[in-house]
């Protein structure tokens, strides 16, 4: 299919756990795979326990809006087992939490699959959602606006918009004030949780086109250039 969608996602603060971490849980700075896919699933209502696989299928591509800014707060967790240890709880551990402060990123995406491809068309155009959408965590609520169904071709681009698959990437930007960082992710899993898929990918901190020669992007009609993966 030589079309995709593409949307935008936007929130207060945004937490995508890191899965080395421990005691002071530390974020991503961009949504990993499996996030965005949870978030499809979200949009169409598709069961929890079926959408990780559900989405397999679905090619995506994503570009930072908004410059990458983590901020740490204190989050004071506490001992539950019953309703009554809300007002008296037994226990709580205060614990640094790192967060993406004002979040916003463009999604692409792709699928040859129509059906699919229909329901997310018709869901975002509308702005309609059958579950709410969170950033990683269900305390970082996320909204979402479509910007266009939009025409895509194939091009050798010198110039890329969104986040790259480090496999990809031969030689970093030689001119330009760029900010370039890298982070593994995880991208698949399956409905049982498990991680199947891990990508490591460069992107540009403030979200400005990195001068990259990559064989394998595409160009939308709105002149962006992205990679999907």
């Amino acid at each position: 299919m030589n079309k995709a969608l593409v949307f935008d996602l936007s929130g207060d603060y945004a937490h995508f756990r890191r899965y080395y971490t421990t005691m002071s849980p530390l974020t991503f700075s961009v949504p990993p795979g499996t996030a965005l896919r949870g978030m499809l699933g979200a949009i169409l209502g598709i069961d929890k326990t079926l959408a990780p696989e559900y989405f397999h299928d679905v090619e995506l591509s994503l570009r930072v809006l908004n410059p990458i800014k983590k901020v740490n707060i204190p989050i004071n967790y506490i001992q539950v087992k019953s309703a009554s240890d809300f007002s008296r709880y037994p226990a709580h551990k205060p614990t640094n939490i790192e967060f993406v402060k004002d979040p916003a990123y463009r999604v692409y995406l792709r699928t040859s699959n129509e059906a699919t491809y229909t329901a997310l068309h018709e869901k975002l155009s509308r702005h309609e959602s059958v579950y709410s959408l969170s950033f990683g965590i269900s305390e970082t609520l996320a909204n979402f606006a479509f910007v266009g169904e939009m025409e895509i071709t194939k091009i050798a681009a010198n110039g890329v918009d969104s986040l790259v698959p480090l496999e990809y990437v031969k030689a970093l930007p030689q001119t330009g004030d760029f900010q370039c960082f890298t982070e593994k992710l995880p991208m698949k899993m399956l409905n049982d949780r498990e991680v199947i898929e891990y990508r490591e990918f460069l992107f540009e901190r403030t979200g400005a086109r990195m001068l990259l020669e990559i064989p394998e992007a595409v160009q939308l009609s709105n002149g962006e250039r992205v990679v999907f993966f």
